[in-house]
């Protein structure tokens, strides 16, 4: 294993995120859809870092179970106190990821800088 997917981390929490906020918010089958398509998309990407050779199945996986995990905490709070205007969050949400698609963060050389300052003992 050389690193988790940040691919399938990050879109499980954010896609997550984004389905779980407009599935409290909407009630009956467009709750069912909203759910569905956060799920197919999370997959979709996930299967995509496979299908690229990008990443192991044992990273996609490490991946999406960080992922559930961020997504748990964030759905653990959020459904104590939902805020009902969802609209605001998807709007600055699709802005976003039109603004960003396409990017690339090349996340592990930031993440190697960083650690090589980092003291780790082990054992």
């Amino acid at each position: 294993m050389h690193s988790p997917s940040g691919h399938a981390s990050l879109s499980t929490l954010v896609y997550g995120a984004l389905a779980l906020t407009a599935a409290a918010a909407w009630p009956g089958f467009r709750r069912v859809i909203v759910i569905g398509v956060g799920v197919g998309l999370i997959l979709a990407i996930g299967v995509s870092r496979l299908l690229l050779d990008a990443h192991s199945l044992a990273e996609v996986g490490l991946g999406l179970i960080i992922g559930i995990v961020s997504l748990a905490l964030f759905g653990h709070k959020y459904l104590k106190t939902p805020n009902t205007k969802v609209w605001p969050l998807l709007l600055a949400a699709g802005v976003l990821i039109s603004i960003l698609h396409g990017s690339e963060l090349h996340a592990e050389e930031i993440l190697h800088r960083i650690t090589a300052y980092v003291p780790v003992h082990c054992g």
